[in-house]
């Protein structure tokens, strides 16, 4: 009899702690409740603002992948990613992206001139990037580029 008179104190409990949780959820915390539940925009970098839809997923790939070393625009120099979709074909900046050894093995001549024009370091590009997400940097870099502030 003390055991049943125990486990439904418990269990009593554990509901009377339950409903507490979710009614500081739900009613105190409102606010942050529909924050986390909501999908949140992309922060964009630099102060950029309304992109293209496909660039969504570039503005991710270039502020987590890139931003550190590379700049949207500026002088071209070292780093510089300013008029590469002028200059580099898209199946290029694939391969160079993803695997930049492959290319330097092949001798490619582009890459031989990048790297006589801003020199060679020790960093060189391997990604596993799809042609979409590629796609998605060049377009993101190509509005900031025509859009800056």
């Amino acid at each position: 009899m003390i055991k049943r008179i125990t486990y439904g104190v418990i269990f009593g409990s554990v509901l009377i702690i339950t409903g507490v949780v979710f009614l500081c959820v739900f009613i105190v915390f409102p606010d942050k409740l529909q924050e986390v539940l909501t999908e949140k925009e992309p922060v964009f970098i630099c102060g950029t603002s309304n992109p293209p839809q496909k660039s969504a997923k570039g503005i991710e790939i270039m502020s987590t992948n890139c931003a550190a070393c590379h700049k949207v625009n500026g002088d071209l120099g070292n780093g510089a990613l300013k008029g590469i979709d002028k200059n580099y074909s898209a199946a290029f900046l694939m391969g160079y992206i993803n695997n930049e050894d492959s290319l330097i093995k092949t001798n490619n001549n582009i890459v031989k001139r990048l790297h006589k024009k801003y020199g060679e370091n020790d960093y060189k590009h391997k990604n596993e990037f799809t042609k979409g997400e590629i796609e998605s940097l060049i377009s993101y870099i190509v509005f900031y580029q025509n859009n800056r502030k």
